[in-house]
């Protein structure tokens, strides 16, 4: 079983900018965009279906580079944002709830202060799937083969602390069933494990 989630909301965001005369000329050179998932994934479609909207609008022949930074939830991709020179040169993608919960379960060296917000970019939602050849095919079979087959059902998702992990754990409590979550760098490789039956 897996999520396929691009996030509740994805925003770009900027370190905080700093106004200055420089700016004027902006965009002087190339605009790395990070994201902090692995590529194919839904907030990495996200980004590079964007970046060519951003390089019309703001013109002077700029690039706008997707970077993907995987690893922690999303946590290094969004303090490399949050470290970077506040220059309108490096922007990223933020995704709500995860982004805020990497401040509340871990050690992080960025709060919502942290970013000037530019853009929400899309609001999804989660859809719980399962290999095609499973005989798990509702939402009822599925609860019922978890409660049977206590910490036999895995769940891939993206990241832990996101809204996809939040709706298992809620999920679980309400039922009385258990799952083995099995977090990834991204969406993409936990379809990819999905389909593969890994």
């Amino acid at each position: 079983m897996g999520f396929k989630s691009l996030s509740v909301a994805a925003a770009l965001i900027v370190s905080c900018i700093t106004t200055t005369s420089a700016l004027a000329e902006y965009p002087e050179k190339k605009i790395d965009m990070i994201v902090g998932f692995a590529a194919g994934g839904g907030t990495d479609v996200m980004a590079r279906n964007i970046a060519p909207y951003l390089e019309k609008y703001l013109g002077n022949g700029v690039s706008v580079v997707v970077k993907n930074m995987p690893g922690a939830s999303g946590q290094i991709g969004i303090t490399a944002v949050a470290e970077a020179d506040p220059d309108g040169y490096t922007i990223g993608t933020y995704n709500l709830p995860g982004a805020m919960a990497r401040t509340l379960d871990r050690n992080a060296d960025y709060d919502a202060d942290s970013f000037t917000y530019l853009a929400n970019i899309v609001n999804d939602p989660n859809v719980i799937v399962t290999p095609k050849s499973s005989d798990i095919d509702t939402m009822d079979k599925l609860v019922e083969a978890a409660k049977a087959r206590s910490g036999a059902v895995t769940v891939a998702m993206s990241s832990l602390g996101g809204d996809d992990h939040f709706f298992l754990q809620k999920l679980s409590s309400a039922t009385g069933a258990d799952y083995i979550t099995v977090p990834f760098s991204g969406s993409a490789p936990a379809r990819s494990a999905l389909m593969g039956a890994t």
